[in-house]
């Protein structure tokens, strides 16, 4: 608590909102929005803008591509949005596995989307850089805190190749990519990016879905909550404690200290149970709007393409359960589990019998 108290001097404004769920929320324009009047604005550089300053507009949406054009049509070349429905189609494939999870591929998408915005920040807005796929074309992802990563950046690659070289379609990596310090440095890493503690909350919900590998290699496919591979709110009970979580999550400890931080906890709490889900989906949906943008100085360019992206799944069950939970409740590491989270990663449907049946050994026994 020492260390997070220094926040409490360098941003009084989190501590004049503790209590409140909105907190000291994200307002600031960003790229070619902060130098462009309303009146000037394409619709959708107005309804960005006032997603970005909350003066209305849903960062969600439900709306549908209808009558789908083959890809090499004269339709289809009229209208932008028509290769990325292609595009969406193909990679869902890969995100999602036969459980209807997703896949390692899909957590690693949005882990990607977070590393190729990070390195943009207010101070240094006008070297460039930001969500421009940089990551990718520069090799950036060798770098040691991009670790991880390789794998996803090679699949962006093959796809920007497919799609852009070989099929000759106008697209570019930042739009393929855009469909662990303590506390304080977190909080202050994402204010320089226009990113308030309580999006901060909202962003590192993402976790849900995750599996980590590189904080403790020993534990490599351990989940951060009891739902791997599915996009809800367990996440920030098991994270709090209000929910006990198995032997098996592993806990970040600078997720732990952002749920009990007082200029963060309160959003925390609001996003716990079943009645926080659809809360969590519109605050990440504005938060990650915001991230995506950061260091785009074409905003007000940009064509609004939501119906390519594919349907949002409203509600999901284990076809798995009884497996999971007996994984999920044992910490031992054997070659089972091993299998099992490798399993779990693929989006795979997970059936310990017959794992363990394969390996034929009592030793590989969770």
């Amino acid at each position: 608590m020492k260390q997070l108290s220094k926040i409490d001097v360098l941003n009084p404004a989190d501590l004049n909102n503790v209590g409140s769920t909105d907190g000291d929320d994200s307002f600031e324009l960003i790229g070619d929005l902060v130098h462009l009047s309303y009146p000037n604005l394409t619709q959708v550089g107005r309804d960005i803008s006032d997603i970005l300053m909350r003066l209305g507009g849903s960062p969600e949406s439900d709306v549908a591509y209808i009558d789908v054009p083959e890809l090499n049509s004269t339709a289809c070349a009229e209208d932008t949005c028509c290769v990325w429905k292609h595009i969406a189609d193909e990679m869902a494939e890969l995100f999602r596995g036969k459980s209807g999870r997703c896949t390692k591929w899909a957590r690693m998408a949005v882990r990607l989307g977070f590393h190729d915005a990070g390195a943009w920040s207010t101070a240094t807005a006008s070297e460039g850089g930001g969500a421009d796929g940089s990551i990718c074309l520069t090799e950036e992802y060798k770098l040691s805190e991009n670790g991880g990563l390789e794998d996803m950046c090679l699949q962006m690659i093959t796809w920007y190749d497919e799609w852009h070289n070989q099929k000759g379609f106008n697209i570019s990596m930042a739009d393929l990519i855009r469909p662990f310090s303590d506390a304080v440095d977190l909080i202050r890493l994402f204010r320089g990016k226009t990113i308030s503690p309580h999006s901060l909350v909202a962003l590192i919900g993402a976790h849900t879905t995750s599996q980590q590998r590189l904080t403790n290699v020993t534990r490599a496919g351990d989940p951060q909550d009891s739902t791997p591979g599915v996009w809800d709110v367990l996440y920030y009970d098991e994270t709090y404690g209000s929910v006990e979580a198995p032997e098996r999550v592993f806990k970040f400890p600078s997720d732990v200290a952002l749920a009990k931080y007082s200029a963060t906890a309160k959003e925390w709490v609001s996003f716990l149970g079943k009645a926080g889900q659809d809360h969590w989906n519109t605050d990440y949906a504005r938060a990650y709007i915001r991230l995506s943008l950061l260091g785009v100085n074409n905003i007000n360019q940009l064509t609004e393409c939501t119906k390519a992206l594919p349907a949002r799944t409203l509600e999901y069950k284990n076809p798995d359960q009884e497996s999971m939970d007996e994984w999920l409740n044992s910490s031992r590491v054997s070659l089972t589990s091993e299998e099992i989270a490798e399993r779990v990663e693929l989006g795979g449907v997970v059936d310990i019998n017959s794992i363990m049946a394969g390996n034929r050994s009592t030793e590989n026994e969770l």
